[in-house]
Parts: structure tokens; sequence; C-alpha cells
């Protein structure tokens, strides 16, 4: 069996009350999981393509909740393929988005918004990891650490430069619009001093 790479330590409340189980099955939430193979999905049951899962058996965990990838590079990508969502340091990722998992980073697989009638201080039903790298050399490590942090600056630059593109491609657009209705206000103008230049050239003669 292959060296571990990283592993995901539960830091919320075992065993989870207040959701219903998959199927009627129930056991613990596993207090951590060894993640070794190059993919790891997270979901309700075992992957249907086989991929090694950690097993949350509640309906409100989707089939392939998401995936924990690692490439050639020792980078590691998370991707949210759920229906309820997947949340990384209380930042929601969206169906279908994926982002860098850094060392010491929150996992919220699944948390339920609490009503006006529930306690508040309670801890209601939430379902959390911490990830943790877990490479052979402490130097390894480091610049893994590093290149992570250097990556997730990276994508949120690129996020923010795509946010300032497509409002200057709003502004341009807004722009354009106004400068052809001026242009069409300025002709009718011209069109209508025409008009009444030529009505007065009539009455004058």
């Amino acid at each position: 069996m292959a060296h571990p790479w990283g592993v995901l330590e539960l830091v919320s409340e075992s065993p989870v009350y207040d959701l219903k189980p998959f199927e009627g099955r129930t056991h613990p939430v596993p207090q951590s999981y060894a993640l070794s193979a190059p993919r790891h999905a997270i979901g309700r049951a075992k992957d249907r393509q086989g991929l090694p899962t950690l097993e949350l058996p509640f309906a409100v965990i989707s089939g392939k909740h998401c995936l924990i990838e690692r490439d050639d590079n020792g980078t590691i990508r998370i991707t949210d393929h759920s229906s309820n969502g997947t949340s990384v340091e209380k930042e929601t990722l969206g169906k279908g988005n994926s982002k860098i998992l850094t060392d010491g980073e929150h996992i919220t697989v699944f948390q339920r918004q609490k009503t006006a009638s529930q306690d508040q201080n309670g801890p209601g039903a939430v379902i959390e990891y911490v990830f943790r790298r877990r490479d052979d050399k402490p130097e390894t490590r480091a610049v893994a650490q590093a290149l992570e942090r250097q990556n997730s600056q990276l994508e949120a630059d690129l996020r923010k430069a795509r946010e300032e593109v497509d409002k200057l491609l709003g502004q341009l657009r807004e722009a354009s619009t106004s400068k052809a209705t001026l242009t069409r206000d300025a002709a009718e103008a011209i069109a209508a001093a025409d008009l009444l230049r030529d009505a007065r050239q009539a009455d004058q003669a």
C-alpha cells in the first residue's frame, strides 16, 4: 500500500445527529481518513468508478460529493461535485469548481443552516475535516506548502483580474451604447434643423 501523502482529520462532533441516514445505513463519521492514491472521493457510498472513498452515509451527502486529487508535482486540489455544497475555510466552492488545497485548511462537507427556533449555541449538523500533508521529508513539505500558497495567491489574483476585465467590458458596452444614442440624437437634431431651415426658406419665398 502506498505511503499516505495526506490525511483528513475530523474536527466536528461525531456521531452526527439530526441527519437522515442514506438507505438506513448508520455508522460513526470516520475520525480520520488517509489519502494515499492519486484521487480520492468523498461521498455517501463507495464511488461507482472504484475510487477510494471517504464514506459519509447521509442523505444530504451526494454520491460523489467532492474529489481530492494530487498531481505529479505534489499539488493537491479539491473539486466540488455536490448538490448541497462543499466549503474550504468557510468559502463555498460551487458545483464544478475547484481550488488548491493547502496544509491545515478546513473542509466543510456539510453544514445545516439553523432556523430561528433552534438553539443558536448548539453544535448543529456539521461534518468538517482538516487536511494535513504527510510528506516524507520536511524540506519536501516546506517546498510543497510554499508552492501551494503561491498557487493559491495566483488563483486569487486571476479571479480578481477576471472580475476587473468583466467590469471593464461592462463599462465599454455602456459607453458604446451611450455613444450610439448620442450619435442618433445628434442626427435627429440635425435633421430637425434642416427641416426648420427649409420651412423658413419656403415662408420667405
